[in-house]
């Protein structure tokens, strides 16, 4: 009796022992697998972070060079139809304002021209015609509206005035070298005018800016008395006799409308 209480005695203290074991695993197995999941939650959250940071950064912008033509407020009109707003200068029509339908057609080309450069060609028209047939005006060779076409630099506002020389241009940190002429016809009713201007210059160059509008009747050299000497010095437009298109708005435009 006493021998069987003793095997009793120890069984239930095995039993107890065993159960013990078995608790201690499965806690341990439960921590283990809880801190796995708080690992993965983990690096769950900062794989998120990182995509989300990669996504919404933002590329460091690429400075534009000073302008001219942004500071003095100016904009460009697209290429093609627009209208002149002008007068007549001489004439019996002398002073009449007037609109005049006009076009522009701008195109780069490097053919003809040395390695690295290109021309720059715009090709204006002006049609005074309906001043010329059934119009408010009735017109005589003499009695001509004013225009003005030219062309400068966006980036300094340097005119390339007079046609067919050379006027150096700081573009892009580099002296380069730009050179314009003009071209002027009218049809054979003398009704309608063109002026072809070509500007040569470095093909990478995208500062020109041509510009028309009621000018000073071609008074290009004397203003007040006061001679414009080319050779003297370069001249910004606004230093010019007809900057100011004696109160008549300019209208520009450039190669890429821009």
């Amino acid at each position: 009796m006493k021998r069987k209480a003793i095997a009793t005695i120890l069984a239930t203290a095995m039993l107890f022992s065993f159960s013990a074991c078995s608790d201690t695993s499965n806690k341990k197995d439960k921590d283990d697998t809880d801190a796995v999941t708080e690992n993965s939650e983990v690096i769950e959250d900062t794989e998120a972070t990182t995509t989300t940071e990669e996504t919404t950064a933002e590329p460091t912008p690429t400075p534009e060079p000073d302008s001219w033509f942004k500071d003095q407020g100016l904009t460009i009109t697209p290429q093609g139809d627009f209208e002149l707003v002008t007068e007549f200068v001489n004439g019996g029509n002398l002073g009449s304002k007037i609109t005049v339908a006009s076009n522009v057609q701008i195109q780069e080309t490097t053919e003809g021209v040395k390695d690295g450069y290109k021309v720059i060609q715009a090709y204006f028209t002006l049609d005074f015609s309906k001043y010329f047939d059934m119009g408010d005006f009735k017109l005589v060779v003499d009695d001509r509206p004013s225009s003005w076409i030219s062309v400068f630099d966006r980036y300094t506002g340097i005119t390339y005035e007079p046609g067919g020389v050379n006027v150096p241009i700081e573009y892009n940190g580099q002296n380069i070298e730009v050179k314009c002429d003009f071209e002027w016809s009218r049809n054979e009713t003398m009704d309608v005018e063109y002026c072809l201007v070509y500007v040569l210059c470095p093909v990478d160059y995208d500062g020109a800016v041509f510009y028309v509008g009621h000018g000073a009747g071609g008074a290009s050299k004397i203003a007040d008395g006061k001679n414009i000497d080319y050779s003297a010095k370069l001249y910004t437009i606004d230093e010019l006799p007809f900057y100011d298109s004696n109160g008549f708005p300019y209208t520009y435009f450039s190669a890429n409308d821009k």
